[in-house]
This record gives structure tokens, C-alpha cells and sequence, in this order.
């Protein structure tokens, strides 16, 4: 089961992202956003690793709810579809779908996805709001913020 950090009620994910912190794909990174005590290799690795944390959490927790008394108060959807992303830049576009004028910039150039993936977006262009969750390093919300723009957001 899947808590709000602050709020500590139950939530209910449709996707858990995991990406390395690095802001861009492209070399055109700045160096004060980069881990450089970290290889690629490594990072990509843990994401990996963490993907798989949340896949194996998910599927305990479907597999207790009838062990707790407050079985009727948990989340009906219990799956999350993950995904893995090479950096932030691409993470956010894909999270936005082209809804944030700022990351569909032709500048911020990401490396192309599979097909299979961008298939996951159905629900993501359906939306009427997207709601992110950035959790990590500061690195890694210190890159997310590089891209996102305070005014498109309340």
C-alpha cells in the first residue's frame, strides 16, 4: 500500500516512475546538477533495483488486504504500471504529454522511447489533471525543477 508522505492517507498511483538524476540525456548538462561520486551504469542499475521494490511492495500489499480490518477503506486498484526512464527531462515529457509548453521546447531534446511505452500514455492524455510526486535526492528535484515552470502550476 502506497501512502501520501504528508498526509499519510492511502493513495492511489497510476504509474511509479523511476529515472537516474540526470537532468538530460544530452551533454548539454550542466555540471552543478550532476552526481558525479555515481557512475550511469550504477544509477540506471538502482533504478532498476527500485522498480522492482515497488513491484514486489505492490503486489504484498494486494495480497494482505484481507488480513486488515480496514480491508473496505484500502484503494480498489492495487497495480501500478512502472516505468524506467535514461533522465528526468524525458520522465517529465512523458508524465505531461506535451501539456507543458516548457518541456515540448524542440531545445530539450530527449531520446526516443519504444512504442510499448509511449502506448502507457493513454491515461496520462485522457486526464484532466496530473498530480506528480517527486521523491529523491535533491539532485533529483533539483533536476525536475531546472524543467518545470512555477507559472503553469498552482
Amino acid at each position: 500500500m502506497s501512502y501520501c508522505p504528508l498526509s499519510f492517507q492511502p493513495c492511489q498511483f497510476d504509474f511509479a516512475v523511476f529515472c537516474p538524476n540526470i537532468t538530460e540525456a544530452m551533454a548539454s548538462c550542466n555540471a552543478d546538477q550532476q552526481n558525479f561520486n555515481v557512475s550511469v551504469e550504477n544509477m540506471l542499475t538502482r533504478c532498476l533495483d527500485n522498480e522492482r521494490s515497488w513491484c514486489l511492495h505492490n503486489s504484498q500489499a494486494s495480497n494482505k488486504g484481507s488480513q486488515l480490518l480496514i480491508e473496505d477503506s484500502l484503494p480498489k486498484k492495487t497495480t501500478t504500471d512502472t516505468l524506467v526512464f535514461p533522465c528526468i527531462l524525458s520522465a517529465l515529457q512523458w508524465i505531461t504529454q506535451g501539456r507543458d509548453p516548457v518541456l515540448t521546447d524542440p531545445a530539450n531534446r530527449v531520446l526516443p522511447l519504444k512504442p510499448s511505452i509511449n502506448a502507457k500514455a493513454a491515461p496520462l492524455c485522457d486526464a484532466s489533471e496530473i498530480h506528480i510526486l517527486i521523491a529523491g535526492s535533491l539532485h533529483l528535484v533539483g533536476g525536475a525543477l531546472k524543467h518545470l515552470d512555477a507559472a503553469n502550476y498552482k
